[in-house]
């Protein structure tokens, strides 16, 4: 993957990450205790498989792009 290619995709996935955020918010502040619970899971794979298979990746071969306040992923 080329730089420009990885910073768009490392800019969008940001943007998605924030988004994923919001709607746990309102999940939170609005949803029952089951709604919560049935929502928290899908949510929470879908933030993770974007950390994990799509940023920490272009992490590891653009090592700048890497927000300062977060660590590697050890896997």
């Amino acid at each position: 993957m080329d730089r420009e290619t990885a910073t768009s995709i490392s800019k969008l996935a940001d943007e998605l990450l924030a988004k994923a955020a919001e709607l746990l918010e309102v999940v939170n502040a609005s949803c029952s205790k089951d709604e919560r619970a049935m929502l928290h899971v899908p949510l929470a794979t879908v933030i993770g498989e974007v950390d994990v298979e799509i940023l920490e990746p272009i992490y590891k071969q653009f090592p700048d792009l890497r927000p300062s306040d977060l660590e590697a992923i050890q896997q």
